[in-house]
């Protein structure tokens, strides 16, 4: 049996993707405890889907009509819970990322998202 190597799904993503910026947030904190928060942001390639409510992965009800779902490349990097992305001027607040992978190789980052504006 062949496997479809990592390589070939990045360049997928890449064909099919859109182009979408990742904002990466930074915390820091005082010696009083007082929260500031620094951002940088990238732009990256993603293929996004939307998110009815009703997937089978939305038991809990996390997610709603205009939450949506991104599918990054094996690579990327930054996709942490708190950070954000932008797409089409609505940003979308990281809440989980899973990293699908065969054969101990990551194929692919499945970021679930939800609309904070």
């Amino acid at each position: 049996m062949a496997i479809i190597h990592q390589d070939y799904v990045d360049l997928e993503i890449d064909r099919y993707g859109t182009s979408v910026v990742l904002i990466k947030k930074v915390m820091a904190y005082s010696d009083w405890g007082d929260e500031s928060a620094s951002t940088t942001s990238t732009k990256i390639v993603a293929v996004h889907n939307d998110i009815a409510g009703g997937e089978d992965f939305n038991r809990e009800g996390i997610y709603g009509p205009g939450d949506k779902v991104f599918f990054c490349r094996s690579n990327q990097s930054d996709l942490t819970q708190g950070n954000e992305i932008i797409y089409k001027d609505a940003y979308y607040k990281i809440n989980e990322v899973i990293n699908h992978h065969l054969e101990e190789q990551d194929y692919v980052k499945e970021v679930r998202c939800g609309k904070v504006r």
